[in-house]
């Protein structure tokens, strides 16, 4: 079982985690799975996941935002979407 580190809440893993499994059409994803290096999240899938996120915590996601390490795994995500967060206007918890 993987732990959420206090930097990525687990709202914001959870909703990563949805959001990922609908778009790439599986059905179980290991928190920190290796998303970018295997293809599995490819540049099309990504620009789709970022219109997910942005729109379900009012969150924008900008050009600075876009280092493949921000999207190498669900966990990975969910940190960014947690910073985002807690720049923003909504909270994530």
């Amino acid at each position: 079982m993987t732990t959420v580190p206090s930097s990525a809440s687990a709202t914001a893993l959870d909703a990563v985690n949805e959001c990922l499994l609908e778009l790439l059409g599986v059905t179980e994803l290991d928190p920190e799975a290796e998303l970018v290096d295997s293809g599995v999240l490819n540049s099309l899938a990504m620009v789709g996941l970022i219109a997910k996120l942005e729109r379900r915590f009012d969150i924008r996601i900008g050009k600075d935002d876009l280092d493949l390490g921000n999207f190498r795994s669900p966990l990975a995500i969910a940190r960014l979407v947690s910073a985002k967060a807690a720049n923003s206007s909504v909270p994530v918890d």
